[in-house]
């Protein structure tokens, strides 16, 4: 008897060990060529209209490159055979989004070949890295080169270099961001001020504290770090939002922090003050981390 409750117990626990897995919701990737490689086809364009040199990837000519364009539709490939969503690179590119402006996904994945050889016999050898599209981190890695062949197109000497290495890569993609369904998101806050002095006290609290317990509050697990704090500035990092709200959308900073902004309006109103939010970072970095932080600005109203 206790043999054969062991064995529906055991039988119980696999099940419901593959529903989770098969539940499981997997990251949002898009295939992206990396900037060593835009380098190599000299596809970085200059800007220095705003004062600084900015080098930007020309994805758009990237694309007329049958090859590239191939090697790229060939690594999504292999991602979706193994059931990751996918956002296409060049369909965002026909759709008329802006090279500038942030793609919703939730990894990069960073592509980089090269064909090695002596033009009879010739190989491939690549580099995928995997970037957090909030954080900006690495977190995950693989390269190598393939067996060489006589004959053989780029993209398909670059599928058999992957080949061997894409299981493992997925699996580590994989367990990175069931990590961040766990333990949510990283991100980072900005609070600055003009004028009014994030030390001066508000019924007993000042502002300082007040967003202090704001994100003890509402980080997931209370996790946070502060990174600077001043009478004009409060700086945060490490904020982790969750993944996903409760329609099941993926939730950026812009939106995780909009009850901070709307709290602290209803806050400041009377001492004549009020704020705005900002996507991203402010000054000379505008523009960068604008899915995974957020800046807000205490105005006078």
């Amino acid at each position: 008897m206790k043999k054969v409750l062991f064995i529906c117990v055991s039988i119980l626990l696999m099940c419901s060990s593959l529903i989770n897995a098969q539940s499981m919701k997997k990251p949002h990737l898009m295939v992206i060529p990396s900037r060593a490689l835009m380098h190599q086809m000299n596809l970085l364009k200059v800007d220095e209209s705003m004062g600084m040199r900015i080098e930007i990837p020309d994805y758009n000519t990237a694309f007329l490159n049958t090859e590239f364009k191939g090697c790229i539709a060939k690594i999504s490939e292999l991602f979706a055979d193994r059931d990751f969503p996918l956002e296409m690179l060049e369909q965002k590119l026909i759709a008329g989004q802006n090279d500038l402006k942030p793609f919703t996904v939730d990894l990069k994945i960073e592509l980089n070949y090269k064909l090695v050889g002596d033009g009879l016999e010739d190989a491939v050898y690549f580099e995928l890295t995997a970037i957090d599209a909030y954080s900006n981190k690495q977190v995950a890695a693989s390269s190598g080169q393939g067996p060489k062949a006589v004959g053989a197109t780029t993209i398909e000497l670059l599928h058999e270099a992957v080949l061997n290495h894409i299981d493992k890569f997925a699996g580590d993609v994989q367990r990175y961001f069931e990590n961040m369904y766990d333990k949510g998101r990283e991100s980072e806050l900005l609070v600055i001020s003009e004028e009014f002095s994030l030390d001066e006290e508000i019924d007993g609290v000042s502002t300082s504290d007040f967003i202090d317990e704001w994100l003890s509050n509402n980080c997931v697990g209370g996790s946070y770090s502060i990174d600077s704090q001043d009478e004009m500035s409060f700086s945060v990092s490490q904020s982790m939002i969750p993944l996903f709200n409760d329609k099941g959308r993926s939730i950026v900073a812009y939106n995780f922090y909009q009850p901070l902004k709307k709290a602290l309006d209803a806050r400041l109103l009377n001492a004549g003050y009020k704020t705005k939010i900002t996507r991203g970072a402010v000054g000379d970095k505008a523009g960068t981390k604008a899915l995974g932080m957020a800046t807000i600005t205490i105005i006078s109203l």
